[in-house]
């Protein structure tokens, strides 16, 4: 499949493990098989996701394994239900839990991980510049979604990752801009004018920030502001990966 693999990437609290999980359960829910890869390992999203997932295999175990093949991959996922499975760090770890890994071995797993699954979602690390696995997945990405939240801190962000991100092998004028948690009548101009094109904006919604605090991220949006976030989701995820 072309467009198999699908990257995020933005500041801390810019919402791409949000957007990641939202984006992975549309495409789960269309019979795709769907593997959501959690890069963070500083402070890992896999216990916020499942919470009751416990005593489970670690990306980073899977990343210091002498070899790599396929079955490797579906022994460290994490089932989320249904089609969907997760990637990622356990409760406790961080960077330096596991053994060192080279761009070599982040490139296999990557070349592994499009043929393991219909689509692989990536929720990149936001330390872009440390993170061998994240420079890897915005190299090797068919899509890249580059977040920024609705504040002047994104902003800030971004411009600290652009000089390194420019580099022609991260195709940076190729990525897709998603502005996220915009707030009615909110004057996004500065965005506009740092990113030009914004083909997806998501609304402030209270909702998904209850739903990621209690780590409930895969259940339904409920309520009438879901009918300004779910559309744009939805919209991405047909226009941009799905080519509809």
């Amino acid at each position: 499949m072309a467009n198999n693999l699908i990257a995020a990437w933005g500041s801390v609290g810019a919402g791409k493990t949000s957007i990641c999980v939202k984006i992975a359960k549309v495409l789960a829910e269309k019979k795709n098989n769907v593997i959501l890869v959690l890069c963070d390992d500083v402070t890992p999203s896999l216990p916020l996701l499942l919470p009751s997932a416990t005593d489970t295999k670690s990306l980073g175990d899977l990343l210091s394994l002498s070899k790599l093949n396929q079955i490797h991959i579906y022994q460290h996922c994490v089932s989320a239900g249904g089609y969907l499975s997760f990637l990622g760090y356990q409760l406790e770890e961080n960077e330096i839990t596991y053994p060192g890994y080279n761009k070599e071995r982040a490139e296999e797993l990557m070349s592994l991980l499009s043929i393991s699954a219909d689509y692989v979602v990536i929720d990149c690390s936001s330390h872009v510049l440390s993170s061998i696995l994240t420079g890897v997945a915005l190299e090797t990405a068919d899509t890249v979604f580059r977040v920024i939240n609705a504040d002047i801190k994104s902003l800030i962000y971004l411009r600290s990752q652009q000089y390194f991100l420019r580099e022609a092998r991260y195709r940076y004028d190729k990525q897709i801009n998603v502005l996220n948690n915009l707030y009615p009548n909110q004057n996004f101009n500065p965005h506009r004018e740092e990113l030009g094109e914004i083909p997806y904006i998501l609304p402030n919604l209270p909702m998904l920030k209850e739903q990621y605090d209690s780590g409930k991220l895969l259940e339904d949006l409920a309520g009438k502001d879901t009918k300004k976030y779910e559309p744009v989701i939805k919209a991405l995820v047909s226009e941009v990966i799905l080519n509809e």
